[in-house]
């Protein structure tokens, strides 16, 4: 599912000598076309290829600013230009400050997305009854992370996780939800293009086939947490797998 844009935009991204400019909002101060030098945002896939990743994307962005906060949210938007033309800004994700350092109002700034927050160390509430399934696990985690879980997500209520008593973190978790499911997961920074449906029946049973994903995509400007599976992968190596995932 595509982001939902303006004729306008439509109209010029079928024009020759149309650009993309991009404008930040950093801790709730604008920075348009004129304050950027540069940057560049790389998303993978893969920590290591194969089931079970949970990657995060970076931005590494140069712009002129009076001040930027330690730790400051970076929101990051995109428009179109051509001529006197200018569409509305398209949001393209939300990034966290890690390191900065500033020359003379020149400043250099590597962010993360919210995958960084999984890296914390899970200390569940105590509200919390073990073992809990899967997708109350990821309800939690979204909400520890500060985004939402996406409604066409949908994990098997049959697998759990018990009490995290070896000090994992979130990430590792969900690494482990990721390859009880056969797949990955990415923090996406725009609207993902893949089809939402499973790759296996109520029961389990194999119903398609492709590449499994799960990442974050756009609702209005906020990043949302959505897992969607088209797999391979077989119900006697999927219930293994599943079998493994006590943390304990």
């Amino acid at each position: 599912m595509a982001q939902t844009t303006s004729a306008l935009w439509r109209t010029l991204l079928a024009l020759p000598n149309t650009e993309r400019e991009y404008g930040f909002q950093i801790a709730g101060t604008w920075y348009g076309p004129g304050h950027e030098v540069e940057h560049t945002v790389e998303q993978k896939l893969y920590e290591e290829f194969g089931i079970g990743n949970a990657a995060s994307a970076s931005l590494t962005l140069s712009l002129f600013a009076e001040e930027i906060p330690r730790t400051a949210e970076i929101r990051r938007y995109v428009r179109l230009k051509n001529g006197a033309q200018l569409t509305e800004w398209l949001p393209k994700g939300v990034f966290f400050t890690n390191r900065r350092a500033a020359d003379n109002g020149y400043w250099t700034i590597e962010a993360f997305d919210a995958m960084r927050k999984a890296d914390a160390v899970w200390e569940p509430d105590q509200s919390l009854f073990f073992p809990i399934t899967m997708p109350d696990a990821v309800t939690e985690f979204a909400r520890i992370m500060g985004v939402e879980v996406d409604a066409r997500t949908v994990l098997n209520a049959a697998y759990t996780i018990d009490y995290p008593a070896n000090e994992y973190t979130i990430r590792t978790i969900l690494r482990y939800i990721a390859a009880a499911h056969g797949g990955i997961l990415s923090c996406r920074t725009r609207e993902s293009s893949c089809s939402c449906r499973s790759g296996a029946s109520g029961d389990g049973q194999l119903s398609g086939h492709g590449a499994w994903r799960a990442d974050y995509v756009w609702r209005g400007e906020n990043p949302c947490l959505r897992i969607i599976g088209l797999v391979w992968m077989s119900r006697i190596f999927r219930t293994t797998a599943a079998a493994n995932l006590s943390p304990a």
